[in-house]
């Protein structure tokens, strides 16, 4: 394709941001853009000693704001020859937990997002005579998952990645999508570099046998932007994943979990979860405190059958409840006989405030916990 103009969207972080090098190293001026201040900063910082790129702040969600942004980088470096779809979000939740207002952001940014900006940037692509857009989709599109909003985003950008290719195959614009399973970036690194373990299950989906990195979505990037590639339209990159096997299925290769839990390794990898124990290490009548990525203490439960999980520290006089009897579902408070419901957080006198609880799941033999939805 030769050198030209790359549009990066969610270029500051993880796969985008090995994108946003990549291209540079191929020769392309590149203009990226994110919503995230603090990365926009470091990211600058980081470039500064360069003259072909732009780093700017835009919402993928306003069809004006990246209008300009394309006004203003194709007035610095000439008309768009690359676009990468890549900024997307990922809230959790079934299609009962989900708002209409997540499904409504999720879809605006994840699917309408995709769509904006490629308006934006088609007239001076379709003016300078061609180029090709790389558009991001998940392996969740197929497989599913505790995620509805973020599933069904997905799933549409397979379907407009088909239709753009389609319109604009005439103006000689190749669009094409990747589909990526597991990734070894952001949230997920400090995860799993405590507890390499839990990457058994994601290596057994992937036919290399090792967990995709951020470099391998930008090598397949380059290809598909590249000269190489000028056959290449309509077509859906599924990265490095066994045939017939999703991400979600890596528990049935690992063996069975419990029915009750309708939960994956993949799905506590993605969203949030924090890792406590082994589940055998808290038998009946167990305890086990964790600290929380948010600072707060969370004492989680094993009692009659079921696992629960509460803030460590009592509502009444802010002493800890670690140690605390149990007692009918309930713990009570070692230092002022407060009692407090281990389901619903409900309190007892002499407290009077409710415990906030979090939500516990056992996935492999693991007890991972998270802070519900709505809270902080």
């Amino acid at each position: 394709m030769g050198h030209g103009l790359a549009v990066v969207s969610g270029g500051t972080c993880g796969v985008g941001r090995a994108v946003v090098h990549g291209l540079l190293e191929d020769g392309f001026h590149v203009a990226t853009f994110a919503n995230d201040a603090a990365q926009i900063k470091n990211q600058r910082e980081e470039l500064a000693d360069r003259d072909d790129v732009m780093i700017e702040e835009a919402d993928v969600r306003d069809y004006r704001r990246l209008a300009d942004f394309i006004d203003t980088a194709t007035a610095r470096f000439g008309p768009v020859r690359a676009l990468v779809n890549n900024a997307a979000v990922r809230p959790t939740g079934s299609v009962l937990d989900t708002t209409e207002e997540a499904w409504d952001v999720t879809l605006a940014v994840n699917l309408k997002g995709q769509f904006l900006l490629s308006k934006a940037a088609l007239p001076s692509m379709i003016d300078s005579g061609g180029g090709a857009i790389v558009n991001f989709s998940s392996i969740s599109a197929y497989g599913g998952g505790a995620h509805v909003a973020y599933v069904a985003s997905k799933a549409g950008v397979l379907g407009l990645t088909k239709a753009l290719a389609y319109d604009l195959a005439k103006h000689r614009i190749r669009v094409n999508a990747i589909v990526p399973g597991f990734i070894l970036s952001g949230m997920s690194e400090p995860l799993v570099g405590h507890y390499p373990e839990i990457l058994e299950s994601v290596r057994r989906t992937n036919a290399q046998g090792r967990v995709g990195m951020p470099a391998d979505f930008a090598r397949m990037v380059r290809f598909l932007v590249s000269d190489s590639a000028e056959m290449v339209s309509g077509a859906v990159i599924e990265a490095g994943l066994l045939p017939g096997v999703f991400p979600d299925d890596a528990a049935l290769l690992a063996g069975p979990t419990s029915e009750s839990q309708k939960m994956t390794e993949h799905t506590v990898l993605t969203n949030e979860w924090v890792r406590v124990c082994p589940a055998d290490r808290l038998p009946a009548g167990g305890q086990a405190a964790i600290d929380m990525p948010s600072g707060e203490r969370c004492l989680v439960v094993h009692v009659n059958g079921a696992y629960h999980a509460v803030s460590a520290t009592c509502t009444h006089k802010a002493l800890t409840l670690e140690g605390g009897k149990l007692r009918d579902g309930s713990i009570v408070c070692p230092w002022h006989r407060a009692r407090f419901d281990l389901a619903t957080g409900k309190a007892s006198l002499p407290a009077r405030t409710p415990l906030k609880t979090f939500e516990v799941a056992v996935v492999n033999g693991i007890v991972w916990v998270r802070e519900k939805e709505g809270t902080s």
